[in-house]
């Protein structure tokens, strides 16, 4: 399996040849970061879930830009047999948590840039053997396990919930972006679901808060994804709490004319803290929050806003949203969602 992180991005210029690259090695692929999107939506090498029961299952993992922390279960979810290929530009994080873990030390470790190894991987590979025809049973089976998961998430999208599902929210607005449309996410559970079930379309056209969850950006990434590509939709999806750190940028937004489109996820809550302190301690302390008017703060600042509460009005309001988009003026999308166990057990302690 081929897992890959924000790091194999930084050549830009040789996204082209990295993208040909993956398909003539016909790896299943697992993307996360700024990778998303790498493949398109629909490439029949791209894996959205089960990376768990890949790590198990595979003889060879080849990891590029990814340390082994929380978000590979700090290489414990590695059988100890497996062949282990890691590749990062950075020599610390090539080691992390293996300099006192010897049976988790990479079976070769590559220290330089991910984009370039595997395009240099797919060169020399492709002189020996034709790995695409060679993987294609492996490749179909995780496929299949992913179209299993994403029936999955249609019977979890189905759910009533207080207010909009988020799943079924999500996958509605996945029906409406534009193929060129630019995606940012700012926040931990919502942002987390929108990663799972709106595909970003193309290379270079998702922007999240990072490794550590650095909340705050959101605001500012989407105005300069639209001043670099004015020509593309750029959506804005916010936890409604990240959204407290820069929904004044609004204000910047209607000043310059920078038009974008806004979700928040609104559930009065820290919701990905809200998930480990209550399991763990029994105590919501600290997570609760108000369905608050951030609709009303969009008006206030002179642009757009609409509140949401109920699935039948998503259809209506998204597609007013992107018309006024399209008109130059930006949107806010308050809506109210409930609960669900789509993103249960997600946390890694």
């Amino acid at each position: 399996m081929l897992v890959l992180g924000s790091q194999t991005m930084l050549e830009i210029q040789r996204i082209p040849e990295l993208v040909a690259a993956i398909k003539k090695l016909g790896i299943p692929t697992w993307l996360q970061g700024m990778c998303r999107g790498l493949l398109g939506a629909d490439s029949d090498l791209y894996i959205r879930n089960n990376r768990g029961a890949a790590f198990a299952k595979s003889d060879c993992i080849i990891i590029c830009g990814v340390p082994f922390d929380f978000r590979t279960g700090y290489g414990l979810s590695i059988p100890l047999p497996t062949f282990v290929v890691a590749v990062n530009r950075d020599v610390d994080d090539l080691n992390l948590n293996r300099d006192f873990k010897f049976w988790m030390s990479p079976s070769v470790a590559v220290h330089g840039d991910p984009c370039n190894f595997i395009i240099d991987l797919a060169r020399e590979m492709s002189a020996a053997v034709s790995p695409a025809t060679q993987w294609s049973d492996w490749s179909k089976n995780w496929l299949d396990q992913d179209k299993k998961k994403n029936d999955a998430n249609l019977e979890v999208a189905a759910q009533k919930t207080q207010f909009i599902n988020p799943v079924k929210l999500c996958q509605e607005i996945d029906k409406y972006i534009a193929d060129d449309s630019i995606l940012v996410g700012d926040g931990g559970d919502f942002v987390a679901t929108v990663a799972y079930n709106v595909r970003a379309r193309q290379p270079l056209s998702w922007l999240d808060p990072g490794l550590y969850g650095t909340l705050g950006i959101g605001a500012g990434y989407a105005m300069a994804a639209k001043l670099v590509k004015p020509a593309s939709e750029v959506w804005l999806f916010w936890g409604d709490g990240a959204c407290g750190y820069s929904i004044i940028e609004f204000d910047t937004l209607r000043r310059f004319n920078i038009p974008v489109i806004a979700v928040v996820g609104n559930d009065a809550c820290w919701m990905q803290i809200w998930r480990g302190q209550v399991d763990i301690f029994n105590d919501e302390t600290g997570c609760t929050l108000e369905y608050t008017n951030y609709h009303e703060v969009s008006k206030a600042l002179g642009c757009e806003g609409f509140i949401i509460d109920s699935e039948d009005q998503i259809a209506s309001v998204l597609q007013q949203a992107k018309l006024l988009a399209a008109q130059g003026k930006s949107v806010l999308i308050n809506a109210k969602i409930g609960k669900t166990e789509f993103r249960k057990g997600s946390m890694s302690f």
